[in-house]
């Protein structure tokens, strides 16, 4: 009976000292929140700073805190402070190899385009045509967004992830492995487009950096097998400072209208009319469509904006 009595007041010393353990966190505030694998990814949906345990078992677990099916740029990195160089490896054995997500002509660089930051390129497609992985990974997202339409984004084992939009069909589904040159859908004009093209993204750390610092999109390969990832290789996200050359405006007439022409130190450019196409660019200033093309990395198909600046010599 002795035994029965001192259990049974160990226990109700157990019970009161948790009641005093919660209690006391109560009145600090402190409390210690355990999540099953399940919860911790839904809350890692919603909130950026809780570390998802379910993370370790997606690509680039050591540098990402979280893996998540909601959000499509992961939180920006502000790399204007490292000091260092880290050193990406794009492909190998372990990475697997690259591939074109679509081979097509450029209709739109990375960089400012109408006073706002264009963070991609635009690959020139037709609809139904077929988009795939540049790389090995998971799909990460794969959802409607208004603004990019058909979306899906790849995150890569090396910490990469790549962003395709305005698709009109996705293949994918989330939390799919992919392999590169793997089918993700068929190229669209869905989301804010002006037309069938692919933009796509190439992002460190949810911080955005031109394609062509890794795509040779004229041969069709990698620049090389590693990206060295500084403080500069997201240096062109800010805006074009002011170089200080002679510049003349000149207005001509042709016809209907006028046209207006800015020549600066690095070239002459056009401001785009209503109506005025590629060919009314080469006839007027004694060059060639294909010139054109070079000079602004885009294709013979590209469609025109009014208010765009072409540079045509």
């Amino acid at each position: 009976m002795g035994k029965i009595n001192r259990l049974i007041f160990s226990i109700l010393s157990m019970v009161l000292m948790s009641l005093t353990q919660v209690n006391a966190q109560e009145q600090t505030g402190e409390y210690n929140i355990i999540e099953s694998r399940n919860d911790s990814l839904d809350l890692a949906n919603h909130f950026y700073d809780i570390y998802d345990s379910n993370s370790m078992y997606h690509p680039a677990s050591d540098v990402y805190e979280n893996w998540d099916n909601e959000y499509i740029h992961y939180p920006q990195v502000d790399f204007t402070k490292k000091e260092d160089t880290t050193s990406i490896l794009l492909v190998g054995a372990t990475l697997g190899k690259f591939c074109m997500p679509r081979k097509g002509g450029i209709n739109s660089e990375y960089g400012w385009r109408h006073r706002r930051f264009h963070y991609g390129m635009d690959i020139d497609l037709d609809i139904g045509d077929s988009v795939v992985s540049a790389f090995d990974g998971v799909v990460r997202i794969s959802k409607y967004h208004k603004g990019y339409g058909n979306v899906i984004v790849v995150r890569h084992f090396n910490g990469l992830e790549t962003v395709y939009g305005h698709l009109s069909v996705n293949r994918v589904v989330e939390n799919q492995n992919v392999k590169a040159g793997e089918l993700l859908g068929y190229g669209g004009s869905t989301g804010r487009s002006t037309g069938p093209h692919l933009h796509f993204e190439t992002r460190y750390l949810g911080t955005p950096f031109n394609p062509r610092k890794i795509i040779d999109f004229e041969k069709r390969c990698l620049q090389s097998d590693t990206l060295l990832v500084c403080k500069y290789t997201f240096n062109n996200i800010q805006p074009p400072r002011t170089v200080a050359t002679t510049t003349t405006t000149t207005t001509q007439n042709t016809g209907n209208h006028s046209t207006q022409t800015y020549t600066s130190g690095k070239g002459t450019y056009h401001t785009i009319k209503k109506g005025e196409t590629l060919s009314h660019l080469a006839a007027l200033y004694n060059t060639t469509v294909a010139r054109i093309c070079q000079l602004n990395g885009i294709s013979s198909r590209s469609v025109l904006q009014i208010g765009q600046k072409v540079r045509v010599k």
